[in-house]
């Protein structure tokens, strides 16, 4: 299949996201306008502590209008390395620091999103500070045993449900129980 040409791009907005209105030449000669979100890289922490519960920050998110149990992650800085992003992220939002962490790879967030989505499993991890969130992020931690965790993923409850999924598999529980 042959490649789309990118012919023109200008920005239609510009916040914390970036949207972007980019004109492409199609393979058969038409142009089409596609509107593009950019925002640099993003991460995601399934995080278990030493005795085996999941670390997991309730909040609330504007998206779906609600508060939810989810990962903790967040925004990786420019030059920043994920791993290290990701362990940042988890302090900052939990208190939580890991023994020891496995990066297991990224997806793009959607197919008009430049927007790149790593996955990290956090073990071995125990509270060493009080959390230390941003200040638009209200988050309470919750621990989830590992019955509950799975439940949790399996039934949908997370907008980073692809790593929740990932990470089971990582961890040999996607089928019930280790």
């Amino acid at each position: 299949m042959d490649e789309w040409v990118l012919e023109s791009q200008r920005p239609v907005y510009d916040g914390w996201l970036k949207i972007s209105r980019r004109t492409y030449v199609l393979p058969d000669g038409h142009r089409s306008e596609w509107d593009v979100l950019t925002g640099g890289h993003a991460v995601a922490v399934v995080a278990r502590t030493t005795d085996g519960r999941f670390v997991i920050a309730r909040q609330y998110r504007a998206g779906p209008g609600r508060t939810l149990l989810e990962i903790p992650g967040g925004h990786v800085d420019p030059g920043e390395d994920v791993v290290e992003a990701g362990v940042r992220e988890l302090l900052e939002e939990t208190g939580y620091a890991p023994a020891s962490t496995t990066y297991l790879g990224s997806t793009w967030l959607a197919a008009n999103f430049q927007v790149q989505r790593h996955f990290l499993v956090a073990d071995g991890c125990r509270w060493v500070t009080e959390p230390d969130p941003g200040p638009e992020e209200f988050t309470e931690v919750v621990l989830l045993d590992e019955k509950d965790f799975v439940e949790h993923v399996r039934g949908g409850q997370l907008t980073d449900q692809d790593c929740g999924y990932r990470a089971l598999d990582h961890l040999g529980l996607l089928g019930g129980s280790r």
